[in-house]
């Protein structure tokens, strides 16, 4: 997140946490957030500056237009759980100027925990219509063109990892890209993120 922000937008606050913090560094910043909880709503309505109660998959026009001057747009709602990113992504695209930025994060499908469950049968269809439970499946190489679709690029990035590296199933990763025609270095490093966290910018 830019440290000198002057206007900021999150999707998906929750308490305010974020705000909060960014705030000790930069309290002169306007931060908007929106949350579909209730409660939460009430909680963040102390670090931030405006709290609209909504959830982003059905935002009004009202949300859209108070926060089209933001320079920098964070959506901490996992792009994986919105109903339509490519959709969202491209009006937001419409809204950034040339110096905006945009912050979100993704999880990662191609971890080696994802596969190895794959491996078993075990990805239950229950999960998927369960609250907070994902509506689409992101790679490293779908997100990248998630984001280049609505004519943005990213300009920064970080893997989280998790606690376990899962080493064991690597030499089978590895050999499974090499008869697929793929780099072995790339698939076991794209299996090794539990989530991608991406600074994106508008392209040139």
């Amino acid at each position: 997140i830019p440290t000198n922000a002057r206007t900021i937008v999150e999707i998906g606050c929750r308490g305010g946490s974020l705000a909060r913090a960014y705030k000790k560094i930069n309290p002169a910043c306007d931060w908007t957030g929106l949350e579909p909880n209730a409660a939460l709503v009430d909680l963040a309505r102390n670090p931030c500056d405006f709290v609209f109660h909504q959830d982003i998959n059905c935002a009004d026009d009202a949300f859209f237009r108070h926060a089209a001057a933001s320079e920098c747009w964070i959506i901490s709602t996992p792009m994986e759980q919105i109903d339509d990113p490519w959709e969202l992504l491209a009006r937001i695209r419409t809204l950034m100027s040339a110096h905006a930025s945009l912050v979100t994060c993704f999880a990662n499908m191609q971890h080696w925990s994802v596969q190895a469950r794959l491996n078993q049968g075990l990805l239950d269809n229950a999960e998927r219509a369960a609250p907070r439970k994902p509506h689409w499946w992101f790679t490293r190489s779908t997100m990248l063109s998630l984001v280049q679709h609505a004519q943005l690029q990213v300009e920064a990035g970080a893997a989280k990892l998790g606690p376990s590296n899962g080493a064991q199933f690597m030499p089978a990763i590895r050999l499974m890209a090499e008869l697929a025609g793929a780099s072995a270095d790339t698939a076991t490093q794209d299996a090794s993120a539990v989530q991608y966290i991406v600074r994106a910018v508008p392209k040139p």
